[in-house]
């Protein structure tokens, strides 16, 4: 017996709705046909929460922190002595206006010294700060033997608590002396620092060692510097480094280039010895 397929009829009619469907499937605007595009990835045009997502993401620009930006940073010198001053000039700018910059400072590159304040000048942007010898001594002394480097930051700071630093080297001298405590000195010749700050002597310095005295020699019985300063071919002479000697309990002492514990002798013919083991040094002079 043959099925109902079999019957032309059948057939013709289901050919017929096959066409149909391919037909309805390649026209525009069917049914459907949205869906399916949105289900398969093929981006339409319209928006749809991926690109809202994209949207709300922020670039890298956005996230950057906006604060002061250095256009320029200088001196007026790079290098400085005693009462002389240096001037650090600064131009700012910021991208939410310069009205948002609220200053800047001079430190030190551990943050441990403030030097001042930057001042504004009359172009909007525009800072500067002058720091002479003595400031720069009053906050730190200045201590050297021929020259020191100092480096200084200079930081600008927004409202938001932002921050922007430069820095720059400033060469501290003497022209080529050395400084104590900020002040310039000979090391060669001063009396109160010979040879190093704080080394003070009895009698003139020279060559960065106190001079003037023979060499510590042991004090024998009726031992005066007239008589030990002719044995070496010289005179006493008291003028010339202070006391005619300096006795000393023990050599130790008398070799110190700065002593501190001794008795002056002012007198050239003064007889030394005291009576027990001792060491002196007496002014001879050619």
């Amino acid at each position: 017996m043959r099925t109902p397929w079999h019957q032309p009829q059948c057939r013709r009619m289901t050919l017929w709705w096959v066409a149909c469907c391919l037909l309805l499937a390649l026209l525009p605007g069917c049914q459907g046909s949205e869906n399916s595009a949105i289900d398969a990835g093929v981006d339409d045009g319209s928006p749809d929460a991926a690109d809202d997502a994209a949207d709300a993401t922020p670039s890298d620009a956005d996230t950057a922190a906006a604060g002061p930006e250095f256009l320029s940073f200088g001196t007026s010198s790079t290098s400085m002595t005693e009462n002389q001053s240096v001037t650090f000039t600064a131009v700012v700018t910021d991208p939410d206006g310069i009205d948002d910059v609220i200053g800047g400072t001079l430190v030190s590159p551990d943050g441990q010294k403030t030097y001042g304040a930057f001042a504004t000048s009359a172009s909007e942007g525009a800072y500067s700060l002058t720091l002479s010898w003595a400031d720069l001594s009053a906050s730190s002394p200045i201590n050297f033997d021929q020259e020191s480097m100092v480096t200084f930051v200079a930081e600008f700071f927004d409202q938001a608590g932002h921050m922007a630093s430069r820095s720059a080297s400033i060469r501290l001298h003497c022209e080529g002396d050395a400084s104590c405590d900020g002040v310039c000195i000979d090391l060669q010749t001063d009396s109160e620092n010979c040879g190093a700050c704080g080394m003070k002597c009895q009698e003139p310095c020279v060559q960065g060692r106190c001079h003037g005295r023979a060499p510590c020699f042991f004090v024998a019985a009726t031992t005066t510097c007239d008589a030990h300063c002719t044995t070496l071919g010289s005179v006493c002479s008291p003028d010339g480094c202070g006391p005619a000697a300096l006795v000393y309990t023990s050599e130790d002492d008398c070799l110190i280039i700065s002593p501190v514990n001794y008795v002056a002798v002012y007198e050239c013919n003064a007889d030394l010895w005291s009576g027990s083991d001792s060491w002196a040094t007496c002014c001879c002079t050619p």
